[in-house]
């Protein structure tokens, strides 16, 4: 037997979330790994108390046929690293920024139409290929992640023995200030071990 269900998406009343958390590089537990790396030499651990906000809203915006849903997600963070050998300390950070809306149409419970778009940036300030193994701070840099997802799709029962589901969807995801800073033999070569 097979059994098919529409699943109710949204809702007539408006619900939301609110959170922020915090966090904190000296907070942070070391793995056993960098226990044993940093045995002779300390990372420095940066005393910033780092806000993540986090949110959801949705509700209806015309009852029993159309709602919407949005979250978001924003974070600096920061945190205290050494060069790999050398011992150079430095800091790393990064900024999020997450987003999501989502609309929901359904012209009666036999049909659905919903488009999505989900919104990511991240940049990285001092991001190292591999951060066990670079040894100087020419070798570090910054670079940006920006990611979008588009998305659009159909679920609909054309009759009891028929139903049918479309999607459609497209993403984007670039790394730009990834590599070296410079063309340049010498200088755009990683110093790594």
């Amino acid at each position: 037997g097979v059994v098919n269900v529409i699943t109710k998406s949204g809702g007539n009343t408006f619900s939301g979330s609110f959170r922020e958390s915090l966090n904190n590089d000296k907070w942070r537990t070391l793995t056993p790994f960098e226990t044993e790396r940093l045995a002779t030499t300390p990372e420095p651990r940066i005393a910033n108390l780092v806000p993540t906000t986090e949110y959801t809203i949705g509700g209806p915006i015309m009852r029993d046929r159309l709602w919407f849903f949005t979250s978001g997600r924003l974070r600096d963070e920061s945190q205290g690293r050494t060069l790999f050998v050398t011992a150079v300390p430095y800091e790393f950070r990064e900024e999020q920024r997450r987003y999501e809306v989502k609309g929901t149409y359904s012209h009666n419970a036999s049909h659905r139409f919903q488009l999505n778009y989900n919104h990511h940036d991240r940049s990285q300030i001092n991001h190292s290929f591999n951060q066990n193994v670079t040894m100087d701070l020419r070798s570090l840099g910054t670079r940006r992640l920006p990611e979008r997802l588009y998305s659009g799709s159909y679920t609909g029962m054309l009759t009891d023995k028929l139903v049918v589901e479309a999607l459609v969807s497209k993403r984007t995801f670039e790394f730009i200030g990834s590599g070296a800073k410079s063309t340049d033999l010498i200088q755009g070569t990683l110093l790594i071990d």
